[in-house]
């Protein structure tokens, strides 16, 4: 009698093997949940100390993509990295980024679709350092967006017997970066693109070093820009923020009315506007744009790259496809009252 081939069925293996492997499956699971509750509630009561460091960000995330490969290989995704030339010295606690890290790429994993690319990419932005991890898949559920960053939280029902999971670690990953000194946020199209972003302080001897260096041209104005920034990602819009602080003042709005609002009561220079807005599409915004500020300059950025073009925007960037550095540049080029 020939052995039976267990590597193909399992419903062939005895019973009592059968139920051994069920009983190791849930002790795994449950000592997972086990962990990251006691992680939860050491991180949150402050109990775990951090062991900050100034480290090479772009080891970091090359270490971390060769510890991911094989995850990423079962669940048929491949893993893409676009890391700057040079080092990228951030003052952070190697572990505890390592662990953002599997975190954000192991969810991106999951929720992508089969046979794609999850991506990873990270820049300088003035004194943070900012890390994208991007996928195509499903999307993040509208209604479940509040809720993403809560403990225990799950999209579905059925994500944590589909997908595997406690619901914590989007809760401890937020909190890890939070004690950083970074923020975190997300951008997701229904069946397409999701971004994940988080960013860490650049290590205090790079910033004096190498301190952001403003465009040659809108250095010699003796005002700075004005923009106004429609996006409801507050997070996102302090990095675009940042990102400009030193040739522009920004002001973030997150919905239409808003907008309304201001496009009809300040002089501007720069609208950048996200498409999908909690109360419409910012389309609709574009004709008194047009009407009340001729000059101003129009830029598009949005997750949704799938849109099509509309002429009467200027400049058309995809955030998961545009550095931030390429957006303050297309700001901060020649506008036509930059004078």
């Amino acid at each position: 009698m020939g052995l039976i081939d267990t590597t193909d069925n399992s419903r062939f293996l005895p019973a009592h093997i059968r139920l051994i492997d069920i009983a190791r499956s849930n002790a795994d699971r449950l000592s997972h949940i086990v962990n990251d509750i006691l992680d939860l509630e050491k991180i949150s009561s402050g109990e775990v100390q951090f062991d900050f460091h100034d480290v090479d960000l772009n080891k970091v995330i090359n270490d971390s993509v060769n510890e991911m490969s094989p995850f990423a290989i079962t669940h048929n995704n491949t893993l893409g990295v676009q890391l700057p030339d040079k080092p990228l010295t951030v003052r952070v606690d190697e572990s505890r980024t390592r662990q953002v890290l599997a975190n954000l790429i192991s969810n991106a994993c999951k929720y992508s679709d089969a046979e794609s690319e999850v991506q990873i990419r990270a820049e300088r932005l003035g004194d943070r350092a900012i890390v994208f991890i991007q996928n195509t898949g499903p999307g993040v559920p509208e209604n479940f967006r509040p809720r993403i960053f809560q403990a225990f939280s799950q999209a579905d029902g059925s994500d944590t017997r589909a997908k595997g999971g406690t619901g914590l670690g989007l809760n401890i990953t937020r909190q890890i970066i939070k004690r950083q000194g970074g923020t975190i946020g997300f951008e997701s199209i229904p069946k397409g693109v999701t971004v994940f972003w988080f960013t860490c302080p650049i290590a205090e001897a790079e910033t004096v070093q190498s301190p952001a260096a403003p465009d040659a041209e809108i250095g010699e104005r003796d005002t700075k820009l004005r923009v106004l920034h429609i996006e409801d990602d507050i997070d996102f819009a302090e990095v675009i923020r940042t990102g400009l602080d030193s040739v522009a003042e920004v002001t973030n709005v997150t919905n239409l009315a808003q907008a309304q609002k201001l496009i009809g009561q300040e002089e501007l220079d720069v609208v950048i506007l996200d498409w999908s807005l909690p109360d419409g599409d910012a389309r609709s915004l574009l004709e008194d744009i047009i009407r009340l500020h001729p000059e101003a300059k129009i830029i598009s950025l949005s997750a949704d790259n799938n849109r099509e073009p509309d002429p009467r925007v200027g400049i058309n960037l995809v955030k998961s496809r545009s550095g931030i550095s390429s957006v303050v540049n297309s700001i901060t080029g020649t506008t036509a009252r930059a004078s």
